[in-house]
C-alpha cells in the first residue's frame, strides 16, 4: 500500500517522475481504494499486485544546473511469441514467453501525435525550493512487441542529493501507434534497500492483462496503462476551461476511469523557455483519492504537442513539489 513515512523517501516515490507525479499518486491511492463499479465477487481483478524481485539498470537523465522555481506570467487576453525458426530448439510447456521486442521494419503508416520519437524532456523535481532529483521522459524508435507496432515511453526519475534517499527509478511504457493502447509495461522502482519490479503483458484481443505469473485479468478495450495513460493526455483535444474530459488507467489489476477538469490558460516562464499553456487536474471517478482539494496541477503547452511544463502538487505530510522543464530535445 502506500507508505508516507520517511520525507526523503515518501518524495522520491511518489513525486520525483514526472509520471508519477501525475499520475502514479492515482495509483498509489488506488491500492487501498475501490472503483463504482467492483469486479464480480471472486474475480481475478480484485487480487493484490505481482511483485517480483530482480534489479534493472536506470536511466541517466542529463540535466542542467538546479534551476529557480517556475514563474507564471499574465496571459494575453493479443501478446504471443512470434514463430521460432526452423532451427531453433521447440518452446517448453509452462509460464508463457514474454513478448519478443524488434525494432519494426518498414512501418506501415501511423497516426500523427504530437510526440514523435527522439523527444527528450528533462525536469528538475524542487522540494521547497531545493532541487532534490531530475526526472526524464523519452519517446524512442518504435518497436514491435508480440506483433504489435508499438511506440515506447521511458520515464526515469534519479535523486541529485546526497541526504535524500537514493532514487534510481525506470518506468516503461509500449503502447499501439493506433490509440496508445497497452501491450507491455514494466516498472522498476530502486530506492536505497527497497526494490520492486512489475511486468505486464496485454492481450489485445482477449482484453487481458497478466501481472507477472499471475492469471490474466479483464482489461476495457479504452484503458491505457500508467505511463501511456500521461502520453493519452498529451494527445487528446481538450475541452475549452471549466470543461472536463476523462479516459481509462489500467494499474495494479484494476480499470479506474481518471477525469481531467481543465482549468485556465496562462503563459509560464521554466527553465526552458516561456510557454503558451493550458492546466488540467486529474481526478479519480470516485470520492477517496486526494486528501485535500488541488493536489496535482498540470501545465501542457496550448498546442498540438501538449508537451508537460510544469507539474505542482501537494503531497501529504511533505508539502509542495514541483516538476519543472529544463531541457527539451524534439525531432
Amino acid at each position: 500500500g502506500c507508505r508516507h513515512g520517511g520525507a526523503g523517501r515518501g518524495a522520491m516515490r511518489l513525486v520525483l517522475p514526472l509520471a508519477l507525479a501525475a499520475l502514479l499518486v492515482t495509483s498509489c491511492h488506488a491500492r487501498d481504494s475501490r472503483p463504482q463499479k467492483a469486479p464480480p465477487p471472486g474475480s481475478a481483478a480484485s487480487a493484490a499486485p505481482e511483485e517480483v524481485a530482480g534489479t534493472a539498470d536506470a536511466g541517466d537523465p542529463a540535466g542542467g544546473e538546479p534551476a529557480a522555481a517556475a514563474t507564471v506570467v499574465p496571459a494575453p487576453a493479443s501478446g504471443t511469441a512470434p514463430a521460432a525458426s526452423s532451427g531453433a530448439a521447440p518452446l517448453k510447456v509452462g509460464k508463457p514467453p514474454e513478448p519478443a521486442v524488434q525494432h519494426a521494419m518498414e512501418p506501415p503508416p501511423r497516426r500523427a501525435y504530437g510526440f514523435r520519437p527522439g523527444e527528450s524532456l528533462i525536469f528538475d523535481v524542487k522540494w521547497f525550493f531545493i532541487t532534490a532529483g531530475q526526472a526524464a521522459m523519452r519517446v524512442t524508435a518504435d518497436e514491435t512487441v508480440g506483433g504489435e507496432r508499438c511506440m515506447h515511453f521511458i520515464a526515469t526519475a534519479k535523486s541529485t542529493l546526497v541526504f535524500f534517499f537514493k532514487v534510481n527509478d525506470v518506468i516503461e511504457s509500449w503502447s499501439t501507434v493506433d490509440g496508445i493502447l497497452p501491450v507491455k509495461y514494466e516498472k522498476h522502482l530502486h530506492e536505497g534497500g527497497y526494490r520492486k519490479d512489475q511486468v505486464a503483458t496485454f492481450d489485445r484481443a482477449k482484453l487481458t492483462a497478466t501481472w507477472g505469473s499471475g492469471a490474466p485479468v479483464p482489461i476495457r478495450t479504452d484503458c491505457h496503462d500508467l505511463l501511456g495513460s500521461f502520453f493519452k493526455l498529451r494527445a487528446m483535444s481538450f475541452p475549452e476551461p471549466g470543461g472536463e474530459t476523462s479516459m481509462c488507467t489500467h494499474t495494479n489489476k484494476m480499470d479506474y476511469d481518471v477525469i481531467i477538469k481543465i482549468l485556465r490558460r496562462e503563459t509560464i516562464k521554466v527553465p526552458a523557455g516561456e510557454f503558451r499553456t493550458i492546466v488540467v487536474k486529474p481526478r479519480l471517478k470516485f470520492e477517496g483519492l486526494f486528501r485535500q482539494k488541488g493536489d496535482i496541477e498540470i501545465w501542457l503547452t496550448d498546442d498540438a504537442a501538449h508537451m508537460p511544463v510544469l507539474v505542482k502538487s501537494r503531497v501529504f505530510l511533505l508539502g509542495s513539489v514541483d516538476v519543472v522543464l529544463v531541457k527539451k530535445e524534439t525531432p
